[in-house]
């Protein structure tokens, strides 16, 4: 858990299913613990479609952002105005994926932003909600949400969250998985003459890690960029034949319903893991 003062409150609304159909934005800038900035701007969306889902959800439609700019335009008036902020988001693997994809749709280089999530804070924070989405979260901090689905609107419900509940939040799952990987490197290191010990806890409770960790590989694509940094540091199980390229029956039926994130963890082994595991 940390303490932040100076931050970037984003919300994003989309025009379709396609992440990169970012149709509008907001932004609450917080600086010493105030509100400093307010930003809000209208995008022409790619795909430039509207879906009924989503206009009933914000109420904005293709007419509204026809003569709208594009998202690079908008981004590169609003990037230097938060530079070096953590951005804040409820639900942020959502708004961190949106960012991701329309940078990547039009070939701009990624910042690797920092996110933060209400959400996952207030899901531990805050208990006995009947909901926790951003209208309930933040009349339970005492902010009455007006104009829910306006980026703007969401993303000053956010900056007040994270101010009213003394602006301590965990780090998005996201943003924390290449650590992670990380610590349980360090932890497998630590311990590798008990990780493949079927009677050692240790070597258990790893198996049972790295599985999760492979799971979150295959469960979304936006994981893994973060993960991926990492894999290569990670040790697999001898039985898997890790550095050689042998595959025993038992290994091959694995990673036919683990093929995406074994694949992965096969193809990235690092010279210093060779010489110690190999």
């Amino acid at each position: 858990m940390e303490r932040i003062r100076d931050f970037a409150a984003i919300d994003s609304e989309t025009a379709n299913g396609q992440r990169t159909s970012v149709c509008s934005v907001g932004v609450v800038v917080v600086r010493g613990g105030r509100p400093s900035e307010s930003i809000y701007r209208l995008i022409r969306p790619y795909p430039n479609y509207y879906s009924a889902f989503t206009t009933a959800i914000h109420g904005l439609t293709r007419s509204d952002t026809e003569n709208a700019p594009s998202f690079p335009d908008v981004w590169g008036e609003i990037a230097p105005r938060i530079e070096g902020l953590p951005l804040v988001a409820h639900n942020s693997p959502f708004d961190e994926g949106c960012l991701r994809a329309v940078h990547a749709h039009y070939g701009l280089p990624y910042p690797d932003y920092r996110f933060l999530c209400t959400l996952s804070a207030s899901r531990r924070r805050i208990k006995g909600l009947p909901n926790y989405q951003l209208h309930t979260v933040s009349a339970a901090c005492g902010y009455l949400l007006e104009r829910h689905h306006h980026a703007l609107a969401d993303a000053e419900a956010c900056a007040e969250i994270a101010l009213r509940t003394g602006g301590s939040w965990y780090v998005s799952v996201a943003g924390r998985a290449e650590e992670v990987v990380q610590e349980l490197f360090a932890f497998a290191w630590e311990h590798q003459a008990d990780l493949w010990s079927s009677a050692s806890p240790t070597g258990w409770l790893y198996r049972v890690l790295r599985y999760k960790v492979l799971e979150l590989l295959k469960e979304d694509r936006f994981w893994r960029k973060h993960l991926i940094r990492a894999a290569g540091e990670m040790p697999a199980s001898p039985e898997d034949d890790f550095h050689s390229g042998r595959r025993s029956p038992a290994s091959s039926r694995r990673r036919s319903t683990r093929s995406c994130g074994s694949s992965i963890w096969r193809s990235t082994p690092t010279r210093s893991w060779r010489g110690r595991w190999g």
